[in-house]
């Protein structure tokens, strides 16, 4: 079971993270450092995800049946 915790963030931190990390998926930049400041900032991992996957897609498995 999971419970929703009210999040008191700041967002502009918050979007300028998430906006970091779309920023160092679309280029060459290590992902880590920028994900961790994402996380610093309060974004959850759902967002944090949402965000890359914005860049890079979803994975669709080749099926060869």
């Amino acid at each position: 079971q999971t419970c929703a915790l009210p999040i008191s963030r700041d967002a502009a931190r918050w979007k300028a993270a998430l906006d970091a990390v779309r920023t160092a998926a679309a280029g060459t930049d290590n992902l880590v450092p920028h994900i961790i400041n994402a996380v610093e900032a309060k974004a959850t991992v759902g967002e944090i995800a949402d965000t890359m996957r914005s860049v890079f897609g979803e994975y669709k498995e080749v099926s060869f049946d």
